[in-house]
């Protein structure tokens, strides 16, 4: 690992120069074996694979996915949780606040707000997750609109709260996902979210192998703490707050760390040594989640992030 708890880039291949999307400065390594180059001044990674699109072959429309992100909605409260109480000055509890969530999906982070008396509305481009949350009762909560690409001609009053789990890194580019989340905060208000952390140590520990390289048509940028606050703070937020999480109730992560070290150490993909694996390394990912962005070296998968608007 280097100096900066960044793995290095050990191909010593280098690709046609590009600009960093969150510092502007040189983007032309190639990190590791993937498809995905390194700013050499923040540290961001950029994929260099076309954008695929977020409909029918999106890849979180997989078998399973909806009872993964039910469990989510809980996870990303408590999350919320977390972050506010790290905000300066902090914004917990959340009480006598508005808020909207953009990439809202299913709906189930609204569901757990309203349940928990936080008035929100979610917003997302994809009818086939809507339909899931109209299907609950929903319709007046979650609703088919692209917040990203309205020019600012809008009908929703600004909000003191704008949520954003698991969607920053699907840009090319944050500016118009930052842009957009500013226009509607007040000043002062706050951008919430998460975003997977491009300096954990899950990428430190399985390399090219990580399950998050697997996807570039999607995850467009993988942000660590550095390069958010870049892009963050030249988009006129302030009082940056970053922490690292890992998502243990998630058996996303759990399956693909299993499936590897299955491979690299047993020498098998066999279902039933991943499986035992998977029960094994169970209780230390719990640990792992309680230690992480709290032992040197022990960075979580999840990045969470708190930014308010300045004025």
């Amino acid at each position: 690992m280097g100096t900066d708890g960044i793995v290095p880039d050990r191909t010593g291949e280098n690709s046609p120069g590009r600009v960093c999307p969150c510092c502007s400065a040189p983007v032309h390594r190639t990190y590791l074996e993937t498809a995905y180059l390194q700013c050499d001044a923040c540290g961001a990674l950029v994929s260099t694979t076309d954008a695929a699109g977020y409909e029918t072959d999106y890849y979180y429309h997989c078998a399973g996915a909806e009872r993964l992100e039910r469990r989510r909605g809980p996870v990303e409260w408590r999350w919320f949780q977390r972050i506010a109480r790290a905000c300066r000055p902090p914004i917990w509890p959340a009480t006598r606040r508005t808020a909207i969530e953009i990439g809202c999906s299913r709906g189930y982070f609204v569901e757990t707000c309203l349940a928990r008396g936080l008035p929100i509305c979610g917003y997302d481009v994809s009818a086939m997750a809507l339909a899931s949350a109209h299907a609950r009762g929903l319709g007046t909560s979650c609703m088919k609109r692209d917040l990203i690409a309205e020019d600012g001609s809008h009908d929703i009053e600004a909000v003191d709260l704008v949520f954003a789990w698991e969607v920053l890194e699907h840009f090319d580019d944050p500016s118009a996902f930052l842009a957009a989340a500013r226009r509607h905060l007040r000043p002062g208000g706050w951008l919430i979210g998460s975003t997977p952390n491009g300096h954990s140590a899950w990428i430190a520990g399985l390399h090219s192998a990580w399950h998050g390289f697997g996807i570039p048509q999607y995850h467009r940028i993988y942000f660590n703490p550095k390069a958010l606050h870049h892009a963050f703070e030249r988009h006129g937020f302030g009082d940056v707050r970053t922490l690292t999480c890992v998502d243990w109730r998630s058996s996303f992560m759990l399956k693909h760390t299993a499936t590897e070290l299955s491979r690299r150490y047993l020498g098998t993909s066999d279902m039933r040594v991943r499986t035992a694996v998977a029960l094994a390394v169970g209780p230390l990912e719990k640990l792992a989640e309680l230690l992480s962005g709290r032992v040197a070296g022990l960075e979580g998968e999840t990045l969470l992030f708190g930014a308010r608007r300045m004025a």
